[in-house]
């Protein structure tokens, strides 16, 4: 506990830094209530309040700006509420789903519109962006169909849409974008079926910050592609 400081990223490194209990996330003003989903990056937390506002905790992927030299210092020892665009002090609302991936985050909120930030180095926030997308920024806005739910791998990012297909962006070099192919490719591109058609029946997204991706089809059939080193898959 306490400030975070270069000694302290130091230490953890070490291994000196852990918690070998459960304990419980407060942020400044008291305990952190009224969360209806949570998420995990590399080295970052997010949280949903089921009144629609996140928190994140940890490494700060809301303030990255030039460089990965910023990553040690840039951290929040307590939940600060995600502003819809840095320091202008209006917390984002009207959030309905969340995603961490390794170091990006993106939410979904009532409209459906899909916001991203934090590193975008594989393009899995924008395509053509620059590395580090510190404004909240809409993705996904032309010839993909409304969104339902989200998932974010480890530099990638999927999305579940209302006809029960998904789309997938980002890093694509294990196969994670679930096109048949190690190829980069140009945005969002739908996931493939084994027949090589478009997968339309996908039911339930899986989460994590892995290198491959998993859904379940509406029979209860789970079907995954990207990384199989250690039989993931």
């Amino acid at each position: 506990d306490g400030a975070w400081t270069k000694g302290t990223l130091e230490a953890c490194i070490a291994g000196i830094c852990g918690k070998a209990l459960p304990v419980q996330v407060v942020t400044a003003a008291g305990p952190l209530t009224d969360v209806a989903q949570v998420g995990l990056g590399w080295a970052s937390s997010c949280a949903r309040t089921r009144a629609g506002g996140v928190w994140c905790w940890g490494l700060d992927i809301t303030k990255h700006a030039d460089s990965a030299a910023d990553w040690d210092i840039n951290s929040e020892n307590f939940p600060t509420a995600v502003q819809m665009k840095h320091g202008n002090g209006t917390p984002i609302d009207g959030v309905t789903d969340l995603a961490v991936g390794a170091d990006h985050v993106c939410v979904q909120r009532f409209n459906h519109k899909v916001y991203c930030w934090g590193y975008n180095g594989h393009g899995q926030i924008l395509p053509s962006g620059p590395t580090y997308v510190t404004t909240r920024t809409e993705v996904l806005a032309h010839g993909v169909p409304t969104v339902t739910s989200l998932s974010a791998g480890n530099n990638y990012t999927c999305a579940r849409t209302s006809n029960q297909r998904v789309w997938c962006w980002g890093e694509y070099a294990q196969g994670q974008l679930g096109v048949g192919t190690q190829d980069p490719q140009p945005g969002p591109v739908e996931v493939l079926a084994a027949d090589g058609t478009v997968f339309k029946d996908a039911f339930d997204l899986t989460r994590g910050v892995g290198d491959h991706q998993c859904l379940r089809d509406r029979d209860g059939v789970p079907w995954c592609w990207g990384n199989n080193d250690v039989g993931q898959l």
